[in-house]
């Protein structure tokens, strides 16, 4: 009889009362067509109708080459070396999809296997069983190997890696360890752990899903207000195909004070646009027949090779630099960008009749977050009116915090559990202090947040010997210490 096992692992095929490890662990569901296969070789056992034996104490069948854990690239051949004790009617190697050793009994001792592993499989750990099939009436039925376990990993091509890419704020060094990024954000330093005067190297480990965004993580070391930031920043990192979902990918990033606190330098990312400068009126109320030229398409953030489908996307729908393209077309270059990623942005440029396109991940700013734009905002131009709030990015604004005031828990919010991430916006007044805040997040925390930023103190921001009312964000994390 077989069994079935789904949980948050891999199915496994229990024969007799040995399980099979049908698939490489995993944490999460999994795909149709590895179900199918599993549910292939239990209806092979059921047809078999034959009673099922348990291994004796002694291994009647042992897996002896290659070794446990042996590490594997794609497109190599894996020969498979199985001892046995007693004689089958067949033995075969039972693995998961899409590696298929097949059935070659053969006289010989050891039995030998060999199988080509599929050029374009995933990075993971993939396992294997020697199972022995008698018919004999002295002992008839399945005798099954201990698993082994071989290591595949991908050799990675530099073009696949966006994570290179990547400008990290000041003081903030990111390893991760040669593993390639479709594109990740940036890693700014945190605003209170500056102000604190916290430095250190947090050291995480990220459990990637079938499609290389970030499922989990897990901080191994580094302090704590460190770690926080880290670990909500790293959820809008997509690992490159081929990655897998199955290992855990080591990252570490070092936060360093005095590199953090030294002057940034001018420029920005290649020269391209760094804002969207196309008020809501230009998409409802323009002259839909306009034509525009399209001057330039920037593509931030993602490595070469992901850069490169997504200019032969923008090329098939008929967008290319110096095309004169109409409203509708620039809104469709907008769509067409989110649909081949959905971490993806796209921010428009108007300069008269041309525009200027920029696409770029989520977060590839360190000054931003998921709940703002990628690439918002503009160094303050000198011919800025004097009478209207002016906007600085999250990072810019924190390096001309004085003094600042820690949110404390309202109420019963740590009985009931609650925590999370609370966005302020807030407006700096002439002289530095902070005169509103509107807070977003969980209910419960966002009238302590908002009390806490309006006590906070910047440097005031001038330009040409004229102060500026400054509107900015910042993001207060709530989370309790058990």
């Amino acid at each position: 009889m077989a069994w079935l096992i789904v949980g948050n692992l891999a199915p496994l095929l229990t024969i007799g009362n040995i399980p099979l490890q049908m698939c490489p662990l995993s944490n999460g569901n999994l795909p149709p067509y590895r179900m199918g296969f599993v549910f292939a070789y239990i209806a092979f056992v059921v047809a078999l109708g034959s009673s099922i034996t348990p291994l004796s104490a002694q291994a009647l069948l042992e897996i002896t080459s290659p070794s446990n854990g042996s590490l594997f690239r794609p497109g190599q051949t894996v020969y498979i070396k199985v001892r046995t004790v007693k004689k089958y009617d067949s033995v075969n190697v039972l693995t998961c999809y899409p590696l298929n050793v097949g059935k070659e009994p053969q006289d010989a001792d050891p039995l030998e296997f060999s199988f080509r592993l599929p050029p374009d499989l995933d990075a993971g750990f993939y396992e294997f069983r020697a199972i022995g099939y008698s018919q004999s009436p002295v002992s008839p039925g399945f005798d099954a190997s201990e698993p082994l376990t071989i290591d595949v990993e991908p050799s990675w091509s530099p073009t696949a890696d966006g994570s290179r890419l990547v400008r990290d704020d000041h003081g903030v060094t990111v390893d991760t360890e040669g593993i390639p990024l479709r594109h990740r954000s940036a890693i700014s330093y945190p605003p209170d752990a500056l102000a604190q005067g916290i430095e250190g190297t947090v050291v995480a480990e990220i459990t990637p899903d079938w499609e290389g965004r970030v499922e989990g993580v897990h901080v191994l070391s580094g302090p704590v207000v460190l770690s926080r930031h880290v670990i909500q920043a790293l959820a809008m990192w997509h690992y490159a195909k081929g990655v897998g979902h199955i290992k855990a990918r080591g990252v570490k990033i070092r936060f360093n004070l005095t590199e953090a606190r030294r002057t940034p330098s001018p420029g920005n990312a290649n020269g391209a646009r760094l804002g969207d400068n196309l008020p809501y009126e230009f998409w409802v109320s323009g002259n839909p027949n306009r034509r525009y030229k399209l001057k330039r398409i920037d593509i931030l953030g993602l490595s070469e090779d992901e850069a490169g489908k997504l200019r032969t996307v923008y090329e098939h729908s008929n967008m290319r630099e110096g095309d004169e393209v109409s409203v509708p077309q620039i809104a469709a270059l907008k769509f067409v960008t989110s649909n081949s990623d959905h971490d993806l942005r796209t921010y428009f440029f108007r300069e008269g009749a041309e525009i200027s396109v920029t696409a770029a991940p989520l977060g590839f700013i360190a000054s931003e977050k998921q709940e703002s734009p990628a690439i918002e905002t503009e160094p303050v131009p000198r011919s800025a009116d004097p009478e209207r709030a002016i906007h600085v990015s999250a990072a810019d604004q924190a390096r001309k915090l004085i003094s600042m005031v820690h949110p404390q828990y309202p109420g019963n919010s740590d009985w009931n559990y609650v925590q999370g991430v609370v966005r302020v916006v807030f407006t700096v007044g002439k002289d530095g202090r902070v005169i509103r805040a509107d807070a977003g997040g969980p209910s419960a925390l966002r009238e302590v947040a908002e009390e806490a930023v309006k006590q906070w103190i910047y440097s005031p921001t001038v330009v040409n010997g004229t102060a500026f009312e400054v509107f900015s964000e910042v993001y207060l994390d709530f989370f309790l210490p058990y």
